[in-house]
């Protein structure tokens, strides 16, 4: 899956100490959720990470401590 703004690969991150996460545009949150759900990955979302002028620019999703970072990266692979 591609980011919509950058047309660069989505991938998991995985720097900083709160885990694996991913960072998307707001436009495509839906669709990587329902990507994540419907392969049984767990997550939860701040889906207002970053906001200018109150217009949601990017959310965070972050991936529970059973994800593995090659499983997701697979996942998010298998979409173009």
């Amino acid at each position: 899956m591609r980011d919509s703004f950058t047309r660069q690969p989505i991938t998991v991150s995985t720097d900083g100490d709160s885990g694996l996460y991913i960072i998307v545009q707001s436009t495509q949150l839906q669709a990587v959720l329902d990507l994540l759900r419907a392969h049984g990955i767990p997550h939860s979302t701040d889906a207002d990470a970053a906001s200018s002028d109150g217009q949601t620019l990017y959310s965070v999703i972050n991936l529970g401590s059973g994800a593995e970072v090659d499983q997701v990266q697979q996942v998010l692979d298998s979409v173009p």
